[in-house]
């Protein structure tokens, strides 16, 4: 288990605290940093000084980043569970104030490989004396889990035996290295293309047809149960990719976090993807989310017509009862 340690000081800029940010540090193919990219005022919003505030919940040091990712860019599926402390100081480090930490950093996080930390006036009040002229951070870092998987890599892990690897080009020019096996259990495209006389086959190049290199990514971070996160941009192409590799695991994965509620994507939007794709739990779920009014609009528009047929019967049924 990797240990690392970062520190850096946070100087004044008159009543601001100026940017700071720390040394990077590489342990495990994983690379950390502690950073904040602007400037703040020193007591918080509207803070003059800080002991004429009685506000303990005041935010005196905020949007304190550690930022997590590979050492090494590009064709990667990565995860790095990891926990600590940070502590801030003025002048003696034996009068610090220290939170515990833990996390899950991973390739599609919707975090942006970072875990944002804030100090309150209540935590520092007693370890502060006027003049501000610096502070000390540091920061502690404890690696509990670190996955690196370089699929660029014809050695990669997600590859048991040498005979079982195959190379998919994805946007023409970057190759993958995957397992044949895996992908011919998962998706009924591969299977058929690994082992039918497709024209693939014969010349053994295959590619991924018209999805990106980020896209693919997300795909098999699912096919290979890897973490990650699906927000509003990556559900729509997964549910595409899916149905169009015939992999049910990647559907399922889609309709469970609509099920259980994406930002940004609403119950009538959630009824028009599980229609298109056939997601009925998903679709029953929808129509009952969704109020009566905006049924009443689906159908006034006459946008129910472009539904499937249990979404028609679903809606217009609500309706009667209504």
């Amino acid at each position: 288990m990797a240990n690392i340690k970062l520190s850096c000081k946070i100087k004044t800029e008159g009543d601001n605290y100026g940017p700071f940010f720390s040394h990077c540090v590489e342990a495990e193919g994983i690379e950390w940093q502690v950073l904040r990219l602007s400037a703040m005022r020193i007591c918080g919003d509207g803070c003059p000084l800080l002991d004429a505030s009685n506000d303990d919940q005041k935010k005196v040091v905020r949007n304190i980043r550690f930022v997590c990712a590979p050492e090494n860019e590009g064709m990667i599926l990565w995860k790095c569970v990891a926990k600590g402390n940070i502590s801030i100081w003025q002048n003696d480090p034996n009068k610090r104030v220290s939170r515990f930490w833990a996390h899950s950093f991973y390739t599609f996080d919707t975090s942006k490989r970072m875990k944002r930390f804030k100090f309150t006036l209540g935590e520092i009040r007693n370890v502060l004396k006027f003049p501000i002229t610096a502070l000390n951070l540091e920061a502690n870092i404890s690696h509990l889990e670190v996955t690196v998987i370089d699929i660029s890599n014809e050695k990669n892990q997600l590859i048991r035996d040498p005979s079982d690897a195959v190379a998919i080009r994805v946007e023409d020019e970057k190759v993958l290295w995957l397992s044949k096996s895996v992908l011919s259990l998962e998706s009924e495209y591969f299977r058929a293309m690994f082992n039918s006389d497709f024209n693939e086959k014969i010349t053994g190049s295959y590619s991924t047809r018209d999805f990106d290199s980020t896209e693919f990514l997300h795909f098999l971070s699912i096919v290979h149960d890897l973490d990650t996160e699906i927000t509003k941009s990556s559900v729509q192409f997964l549910l595409l990719m899916g149905d169009f590799y015939g992999c049910r695991k990647v559907i399922a994965r889609c309709e469970e976090a609509l099920k259980n509620g994406i930002d940004g994507v609403s119950s009538t939007n959630a009824i028009k993807l599980a229609s298109r794709y056939g997601l009925f739990s998903l679709l029953v779920e929808a129509v009952k989310a969704t109020s009566v009014e905006q049924l009443k609009i689906i159908v006034k528009k006459h946008e129910h017509v472009n539904l499937c047929t249990a979404a028609r019967e679903l809606i217009l049924e609500r309706l009667s009862c209504a």
